[in-house]
């Protein structure tokens, strides 16, 4: 049967074992083998689509992360050599201000 067929490669997935255990003496017809192999193959690439979806969405995120951090590296050694300048000192920065939002937790700027 169909259905039959269908089980058969899924036994053969899964237990890795020869088809000819599973067919018996008489075997199956041309056309059930056929229809066996294409079922493996379907399988087989569906499941490395999603993997390779899986793969890119989780680069994704790593990159986007990856690049808060750079951002927030960057801005917090701008500031510390800004603070710790002997030649311009903290007089600089007070009186060329520019007003603009203070960030009190990196969590929330890397979590954006």
């Amino acid at each position: 049967t169909f259905w039959g067929i269908l089980f058969v490669g899924v036994r053969i997935l899964t237990e890795a074992q020869p088809v000819v255990q599973y067919t018996g003496p008489e075997g199956y017809s041309p056309i059930s083998c056929i229809l066996m192999v294409c079922f493996i193959f379907t399988c087989c690439v569906l499941l490395l689509t999603i993997f390779i979806a899986q793969l890119s969405d989780t680069y994704q995120n790593v990159q986007n992360d990856a690049q808060r951090g750079l951002e927030v590296s960057r801005a917090w050694i701008v500031a510390k050599v800004e603070l710790n300048y002997i030649y311009i000192g903290k007089s600089y920065r007070v009186n060329r201000y520019i007003p603009s939002e203070d960030i009190m937790d990196l969590q929330e700027v890397l979590d954006k």
